[in-house]
């Protein structure tokens, strides 16, 4: 998502339904229904 300038490592998997605030480098694996929000420490919150 380029627009968005979020970004990813290689083989790094994300789930499905998760929500990634923008700016954010995405260095690990997100689970499903999940919510990142800290573009420096990747805090990972469940959707719900």
């Amino acid at each position: 998502m380029d627009w968005f300038q979020c970004y990813h490592s290689a083989g790094v998997k994300i789930g499905s339904n998760v929500v990634i605030g923008a700016g954010c480098l995405i260095y690990k694996s997100i689970p499903s229904n999940s919510v990142v929000k800290n573009r420096q420490n990747q805090m990972i919150e469940p959707l719900y």
